[in-house]
C-alpha cells in the first residue's frame, strides 16, 4: 500500500471514529426512548393537554390511543435494536484499540434506524391529522406554530446568555 493510501485510510478511520464518538457522546435523544415530542398515550400530560386544547371527542381519543399503541408495538423491536447498537458502539469505543470500520458500520446502522423512527413520527403526525376535523387541524397548526416560536425565542435567549455562538450571540469572533 502506498504512503498516500495509508494516510487516506488512517484519516478515514479517524473521521469515522470521531463521528461515532460525537454521536455516542450526544447520548440517546428523548425521541429514541419513545418519548419526546409525540402525542401518544404514553405521554399523559401532553396528550391530555392536546385533548383539552383541541376539544377531542371520546371517539377521536380512542382512535389516537389505538393508533399509537399499534405503532409502538411495531416500533418496539426497532427501538430495542437501536439501544443495542448504542451499547455496542460504546463498548467498541471503550476498547484498547477501537476498530474504526466496526464503529463506523455500527454508527451507520444506528443512523438508519433513527431515520426509520423519524419516518414513523411523520406517519404518526399524519394519523393524528386524519382524525381531526378541519377546525381542529387549524387549531393544531396554530398551537404547533406557537410552540415553534417559543422554541426559537428560547434558542435566541440561550445564545445571548453564552450559549452556542458566544456570549453575545455572534457565531465566530472576528
Amino acid at each position: 500500500m502506498t504512503m498516500t493510501r495509508r494516510v487516506m485510510t488512517s484519516l478515514g478511520c479517524a473521521a469515522l471514529t470521531a463521528l461515532a464518538v460525537t454521536v455516542e457522546a450526544q447520548g440517546p435523544g428523548p425521541r429514541e426512548h419513545g418519548g419526546g415530542r409525540g402525542y401518544g398515550p404514553d405521554e399523559p400530560g401532553r396528550f391530555q393537554r392536546l385533548v383539552r386544547m383541541l376539544d377531542l371527542s371520546e371517539e377521536q381519543v380512542a382512535k389516537l390511543k389505538e393508533q399509537r399503541r399499534q405503532q409502538r408495538k411495531e416500533l418496539k423491536p426497532m427501538m430495542e435494536q437501536l439501544h443495542e447498537l448504542r451499547e455496542q458502539i460504546h463498548k467498541s469505543l471503550e476498547g484498547d484499540a477501537p476498530d474504526a470500520l466496526t464503529v463506523g458500520e455500527q454508527t451507520i446502522a444506528a443512523y438508519r434506524l433513527r431515520q426509520q423512527l423519524r419516518a414513523a413520527k411523520k406517519e404518526r403526525h399524519q394519523n393524528l391529522l386524519s382524525v381531526l376535523t378541519d377546525e381542529q387541524k387549524e387549531r393544531f397548526e396554530e398551537l404547533k406554530q406557537r410552540r415553534e416560536r417559543r422554541g426559537e425565542r428560547r434558542h435566541q435567549r440561550g445564545r445571548h446568555r453564552g450559549g452556542f455562538g458566544g456570549p453575545h450571540g455572534e457565531d465566530f469572533p472576528e
